[in-house]
């Protein structure tokens, strides 16, 4: 009896080594993890209504530069020929880039129930171009694949579209401290005393140095629909790079108006 308590600890012990030799091999293999997400069921545009988008980050590992980089696109897909369009553009873009000897990014991305291609041309473009052209410009497209259908997308490097309308307020937060941005529109920005949303990060992108274990980062948009073009569907994208190494594709749809149960 004895000795088959002990086989018996020995076995859970090992069991117990095991789970933790994996758990730790896993938490030093993701550097990044997201904790917090909320992604709006629909933005109907050109509506007085108001919808969050927020990330909540937190680091598992010290990294000397993290990278978070937003893009912003609409749906584009044609009725005869779903991506053509946008497979045509990408096409071209690619040529006249590689040409040049420019650099691009070529990505996959992880969609709910799918899968998808980015294509990101923005800082080839942003080299050429003056600021507000850069965030004005179409500079990242996408192929988006669910359940066997193709889908189309095309937009910004930005935290969202339109973002002098559309965003009434960006707050980007490192441990809880906040850097808030404020929309233009009737003066809200210069009347709290906080730098207007056309001052945050180009290219919707936003870098850390020196990043430490349980670092938590979290980026809040409050989207003003009533600035947001007329739209079949959003894709908001967060990219997320550790070191310079992609650790986090994500692809959020969403829909116009909420879609029927």
């Amino acid at each position: 009896m004895v000795r088959r308590e002990i086989v018996g600890i020995l076995l859970i012990s090992v069991v117990a080594s095991t789970l933790l030799t994996y758990y730790l091999r896993r938490e030093a293999a993701t550097p990044v993890e997201i904790l917090d997400l909320n992604i709006p069921e629909a933005i109907p545009p050109g509506q007085k209504s108001v919808h969050e988008i927020l990330a909540g980050l937190v680091l598992r590992k010290r990294v000397e530069s993290l990278l978070l980089d937003f893009d912003c696109l609409l749906n584009v897909t044609g009725e005869e020929d779903p991506t053509g369009g946008v497979e045509e553009s990408v096409q071209v873009i690619r040529r006249l880039l590689d040409s040049a000897g420019a650099s691009y990014t070529v990505e996959e991305i992880q969609v709910e129930d799918g899968s998808a291609t980015l294509y990101d041309f923005s800082q080839a473009f942003s080299v050429l171009a003056p600021r507000l052209a850069t965030l004005s410009s179409t500079t990242v497209y996408c192929i988006v694949e669910i359940g066997g259908e193709k889908f189309a997308f095309r937009g910004v490097s930005d935290f969202f579209v339109n973002r002098n309308c559309s965003i009434a307020s960006l707050t980007l937060s490192k441990n809880e401290v906040p850097e808030t941005y404020l929309t233009m529109q009737a003066g809200e920005a210069k009347a709290q005393g906080k730098p207007s949303i056309m001052e945050a990060p180009i290219l919707g992108r936003k870098g850390y140095n020196a990043t430490s274990v349980d670092d938590r980062l979290s980026v809040r948009m409050i989207i003003n629909s009533i600035g947001v073009p007329g739209h079949s569907g959003i894709l908001e994208v967060l990219r997320v790079n550790a070191e310079g190494e992609p650790v986090i594709a994500r692809g959020f749809v969403i829909p116009a108006s909420v879609q029927p149960g």
